[in-house]
């Protein structure tokens, strides 16, 4: 009696298959030499509406960062605010604004790469 789940079971052989074995030669390695063999055969899913839902979960984290940016910029804009000399990177005396600038680095960099993929 098998232990393996219906799902994972060995397709049955018969005694000349469990000699050679082909379904092991098959698999992947053969579907894409398959694929492989004619540009209409190679065709890929595109997976559009996960891919929608991606972007625009980037689009919203990159609004958020974006508005925390705005926000404290303008904070260190204001009269009253300590004097920063507001127009430098090199010397970045504000880490708050390094830190939101890196992040958006980042989710603005995937975004635009996955944007490209549609």
């Amino acid at each position: 009696m098998s232990t393996q789940p219906q799902s994972q079971a060995q397709p049955p052989t018969s005694p000349v298959r469990q000699r050679s074995k082909p379904w092991k030669k098959v698999g992947y390695r053969g579907f894409s030499a398959f694929l492989a063999s004619d540009n209409d055969f190679l065709i890929f899913r595109r997976f559009g509406s996960v891919n929608a839902r991606l972007l625009l979960y980037l689009q919203d984290g990159i609004a958020v960062l974006e508005s925390k940016l705005e926000d404290l910029e303008d904070l260190h804009a204001q009269d009253s605010a300590v004097d920063i000399y507001n127009r430098l990177f090199y010397w970045e005396a504000l880490p708050a604004r390094t830190r939101l600038l890196e992040q958006l680095n980042v989710k603005v960099r995937q975004y635009s790469e996955s944007s490209t993929l549609q």
